[in-house]
């Protein structure tokens, strides 16, 4: 009887096994490029084949209704997800390939997220230094051992034979003395360094996520990615984040923007991706000196326009109809101007919801539209404020 010889499995990442499509030659020229990126959650596919390039100094918003895999396609950019199939370069580098080490690529990608993911138990300053003291200090203690190493293997070497050692080119208390530095002038170029020994949840909303700026800041990326960055904040605290991402985008840093603030990405923007169903349904691109800056507003009606193909006029609507303002605002400018349960059809005006309009059952794309330019004309007449609608709108997802 023969004896059952057992084969050595060998592991391999699930997300390897399923990569199809074949690698392309990258462009030298781009920052970053995507390659048929394509990101499946089981059945549901969220990312679906995507090409793209996004090259040194541009700044990139990246728009559409909630659900287009907007977050999902910024997140692998950085591999924070893992693609399905395709391929992500950063300078050159194959980010999905394995022998490339993701962290050491991921120290010249700041990330800003929506919800800031500060350190709690960390003051402010702490916070910023964070990571540069990690990497300097690791940086310094690995040169330390090949030293180490170097000192070791000369004492078997011939004395013609020895290798001189490395020279130290820092400390560790230079390291934190520039680090320190480093974040302290960052803290006084939002005006907060009275702040760098507070704890993150004594800030409010605003002050928070300008710090999750400069925390990515303080590696000095090459690429800035920014993950609506707006959307958890108050009215009235979103010019202050907006103001930075701005002065950054004047410096020249690379930046790839989620939003739905359309006048923001009309000012910052180079180029603007629009996404719909997991693909860049097209790309505008447009100057900023010399540029067309309705462009913008023309192809998100034609974005409404195709989503309205897809869902039928007397489809149900859900979802929220304008973009973000909290329930105490809502309320108040809903009584100020004589709002409260004005209907059309199955929708009305609630102060309770963010979004202004609910759906009290059975409410149509049509009612929801016709109630939302009542709003926006009545709220604009009286206070001035202009409610900025969201793409989600229409139709069930």
């Amino acid at each position: 009887m023969k004896s059952a010889v057992k084969k050595e499995k060998i592991y391999t990442p699930k997300f390897q096994n399923k990569r199809k499509t074949p690698v392309e030659p990258y462009d030298v020229n781009a920052l970053l490029e995507v390659q048929h990126l394509t990101k499946e959650y089981g059945k549901l596919k969220v990312l679906d084949g995507i090409s793209e390039k996004i090259f040194n100094g541009e700044k990139i918003a990246i728009i559409g209704p909630s659900g287009s895999g907007k977050s999902t396609f910024l997140r692998c950019l950085n591999v924070l997800e893992d693609p399905t199939d395709g391929y992500v370069f950063f300078e050159g580098n194959n980010l999905c390939d394995l022998k490339v080490n993701i962290n050491v690529q991921r120290r010249r990608m700041g990330m800003v997220f929506q919800q800031f993911n500060l350190f709690n138990n960390m003051t402010v300053l702490k916070n910023i230094t964070l990571a540069p003291l990690h990497i300097g200090i690791r940086e310094l203690n690995k040169q330390k051992r090949e030293n180490f190493k170097i000192k070791f293997l000369n004492l078997f070497r011939k004395k013609d034979n020895k290798l001189p050692v490395l020279p130290l080119q820092t400390t560790k208390a230079k390291i934190k003395d520039d680090a320190k530095q480093n974040a302290m002038r960052l803290l006084k170029r939002i005006g907060l360094e009275e702040k760098a020994d507070v704890y993150p949840s004594t800030l409010s909303g605003g002050q928070r996520q300008r710090i999750a700026i400069v925390r990515a800041l303080a590696m000095n990326p090459k690429v800035m990615l920014f993950d609506e960055p707006t959307s958890a904040l108050d009215p009235e605290m979103v010019g202050e984040v907006l103001q930075l991402i701005k002065e950054l985008a004047t410096e020249g840093m690379t930046m790839v923007i989620v939003t739905h603030e359309m006048g923001f990405a009309r000012e910052v923007a180079t180029r603007v991706f629009f996404m719909d169903g997991g693909k860049i349904i097209t790309s505008a691109e447009f100057k900023l000196a010399h540029g067309d800056k309705d462009e913008i507003k023309a192809r998100m009606d034609e974005l409404k326009a195709r989503r309205l193909e897809k869902q039928p006029y007397d489809m149900p609507s859900a979802g929220s109809t304008f973009k973000r303002p909290k329930t105490g605002y809502a309320a108040a400018l809903i009584e100020q101007c004589g709002l409260k349960g004005r209907r059309a059809g199955g929708a009305q005006v609630s102060e309770k919801h963010t979004g202004f309009i609910v759906n009290t059952g059975g409410a149509t794309c049509k009612d929801v539209l016709e109630l939302m330019d009542i709003v926006r004309e009545t709220v604009l007449k009286e206070t001035g404020v202009e409610l900025e609608p969201e793409v989600r709108v229409i139709g069930e997802n």
